[in-house]
């Protein structure tokens, strides 16, 4: 691991040498098909939106537009600072079409009301238009630190609020705008990791305080945002998004948080070298992008150089399912529409008592609250988990959990019936479950069947009953797995986030051919309902609920 780390820094080191430098540039330029390419560029009429615009790379970018005739919309944190930067921007270039737009991009509140003072804008203007979207404010933070929201800085500003959720506001109306494009200003930083898992992102780990490293949640970041536009691609075709990095650039930024290493960058390039393949995103014929790249000088680049020779390698690469996740986490924290949103953006003080948690209890214990066990037979359908990923319990839906005492041997006969997503044949997995403590009956022992019933002795706590076992929350001792079931068959929906090896199609054509069922099931609030109170414990508990998906139920499809 120590030997992949140390790799993966000098491919970056060595790499970034040859590209990123001011020489890097040069090498570049030489190579363009177009040099001359801005001279005779027009954006008359264009929109576009430009945050963190008062300095840096912002800036420069924002006195680009200007200069190419573009009406700019500067969103800045500081109104004073926002306001020289602006009167200088004018005075250089002449334009009096900049709109100056003050907030925090890291705090969900700002980002929601600068967009709509924007739209009210532009519809006073008479054209509710968008050409571009610049995802850039950012900083790179040496110390942890939280925003007034109680979020760590760099996780909010950089990915959750000022890139997701911005962009999730301005999609509708880049979508509506002919040729329009996003571009998110990552940093060639993003090279040295994966995108971690949402804990460790959010700062809300083990550790996170003591261990807070600014320059590995900068590349966490922009990691994230390089997936990001990924992502965001497949999903919108009508606009391009794009990231891209402006190499090693001599910035105020980088002077006040790389003053340390800043000589070994050098060559820098001035902020015109850094921004020029940005604004060549912005103004370029939009055929000649191609959506879901990470860019650098009007190229596509790697996303990945860890391997031997600046090859992909493994080190940095993320799986399909981490980035479903980390997509699926990056909605339920900024769509306020869901009526978990606050369950899902924990205070500091849910984190701190979910720590202590841990800290107090590596291994978890069941619930002290006896449960009644004839009570407690029967179905319990899976409403949502964290599933054992080892055995693809990720791609089952139509998931339910039959248990019946066995008086004879003392013991639960467990049949666990499911589908696999894309199939419609009911499986099952049996086991045997012995009761531990008769005292409250909420800690058994699993001895799974693989063709045997083996005595493995798998933890399985009840930890939650209701008590009128409407539902009911089963984790196990190190926190790893969970299952919130009820007695009541869940609405119909699809799984949440989709599973990235099960294939729509097919599972469309699955449920086709169904003859469908009239069953009563949960409404989606009475299932609200239940997820909060589970969702809430289970943290409580010391589980990651980031971790927690909701479970695929098709009434049209066998289940037992």
């Amino acid at each position: 691991m120590v030997f992949g780390m140390v790799q993966t820094f000098l491919n970056f080191y060595t790499y970034g040498k040859r590209n990123f430098t001011r020489t890097g540039y040069i090498a570049h330029k030489k190579k363009y098909e177009a040099p001359n390419f801005h001279e005779n560029v027009d954006l008359s009429g264009q929109v576009f939106l430009v945050t963190g615009a008062n300095s840096g790379l912002g800036k420069e970018l924002t006195k680009y537009l200007a200069v190419k005739g573009a009406y700019v919309y500067m969103v800045c944190r500081s109104r004073e600072r926002g306001v020289t930067a602006r009167e200088s921007i004018s005075s250089e270039t002449g334009s009096q079409n900049l709109h100056l737009l003050i907030a925090d991009v890291g705090i969900d509140s700002d980002v929601r009301r600068v967009w709509t003072e924007f739209c009210q804008h532009r519809q006073q203007a008479g054209s509710l238009q968008l050409n571009g979207l610049v995802c850039n404010a950012g900083a790179l933070l040496k110390d942890r630190t939280l925003n007034e929201d109680g979020f760590e800085t760099t996780f909010s500003c950089h990915l959750a609020c000022g890139t997701y959720l911005l962009g999730k506001l301005a999609i509708p109306t880049l979508e509506a705008t002919p040729d329009s494009r996003l571009l998110i200003v990552s940093s060639g930083g993003m090279y040295n990791a994966a995108f971690p898992g949402w804990e460790a992102m959010m700062s809300t780990a083990p550790n996170s305080e003591k261990t807070y490293d600014g320059n590995v949640a900068y590349a966490w970041a922009k990691r994230g945002q390089v997936i990001l536009a990924e992502e965001w691609a497949k999903l919108y075709p009508k606009v391009k998004v794009v990231s891209a990095h402006p190499g090693w650039t001599d910035t105020e930024g980088v002077t006040a948080s790389l003053s340390d290493v800043k000589k070994s960058l050098e060559p820098l390039r001035s902020p015109w070298e850094g921004v020029e393949g940005m604004a060549w995103l912005l103004a370029a014929p939009a055929e000649e992008l191609k959506s879901g790249e990470f860019y650098l000088d009007r190229q596509p680049q790697p996303k990945n150089i860890s391997g031997l020779f600046w090859t992909e390698g493994g080190a940095t690469r993320n799986t399909d399912d981490e980035i479903a996740m980390m997509m699926a986490n990056l909605e339920r924290f900024t769509n306020k529409e869901d009526p978990l949103w606050d369950v899902w953006r924990p205070t500091p003080e849910r984190t701190k008592a979910k720590l202590e948690s841990r800290t107090a209890s590596r291994k978890l214990t069941a619930s002290e609250t006896p449960i009644e066990i004839e009570r407690f037979m029967g179905k319990w359908n899976v409403l949502a988990n964290i599933p054992i990923t080892a055995l693809g319990e990720q791609n089952y839906y139509n998931c339910v959990e039959n248990y019946a005492w066995d008086a004879e041997h003392s013991r639960v006969q467990v049949v666990y019936n499911y589908c696999r997503a894309g199939d419609d044949k009911l499986e099952e997995a049996r086991q045997h479950g012995y009761i531990q403590d008769t005292k409250t009956n909420t800690t058994w022992s699993l001895h799974p069947k693989f063709g045997i019933y083996l005595p493995l002795n798998l933890g399985y706590l009840v930890l939650h009953t209701a008590p009128d076992y409407s539902w009911t929350m089963i984790g196990v001792p190190d926190r790893k797995f969970l299952w919130v079931m009820t007695a009541a068959r869940p609405s119909p929906k699809d799984p949440q986030p989709w599973p990235v090896s099960a294939d729509r199609a097919a599972m469309d054509r699955v449920r086709a051919k169904g003859s469908g069922k009239s069953e009563e099931h949960l409404s989606p609030a009475q299932e609200a309902e239940v997820l909060r109170e589970a969702l809430l414990k289970a943290e409580a508990c010391g589980y990651d609920i980031s971790q927690l998906r909701i479970c695929g139920w098709y009434p049209e499809v066998p289940y037992s």
